[in-house]
């Protein structure tokens, strides 16, 4: 079975719509047991939710997924990705070279509107295109 990470724009887009695709992708992903989250995108989406209650019931939902960690190895990967990406004249968000390492790193495809990860050789992500 193939993982899937969302990145913080799907859960925000499927939070703020519940009958958005991401909203019906997310639902898929749970339901297949297939998702999986990284404590960057658990803190990032966290942030916005200015509501004790909702915060507390958002929380206790995203830590119910298998959460995958770095490593000392994951942040050198980040780092190399980063150095690459530079190299072309492309800045990514230091988040989202951490989300590309994680994945590369446990073969994770990622779910992301974010365009810039189309520029990371290796990267896979969901859904893929045809």
């Amino acid at each position: 079975m193939s993982y899937i990470l969302a990145d913080t724009c799907i859960w925000i887009n499927s939070f703020d719509n519940a009958v958005s695709t991401e909203a019906k992708d997310l639902a898929r992903l749970i339901d297949s047991q297939r998702l999986v989250i990284a404590g960057v995108v658990l803190t990032e989406f966290l942030t916005g939710v200015k509501d004790r209650t909702v915060f507390e019931v958002v929380a206790d939902k995203l830590s119910s997924f298998p959460l995958i960690d770095p490593k000392r190895q994951t942040w050198i990967l980040a780092g190399k990705i980063g150095a690459e990406m530079r190299s072309k004249g492309k800045n990514i968000p230091f988040s989202d070279l951490l989300l590309a390492a994680l994945c590369i790193e446990h073969s994770i495809s990622l779910y992301t509107h974010d365009k810039h990860f189309l520029d990371i050789p290796s990267l896979k992500l969901w859904p893929e295109k045809k």
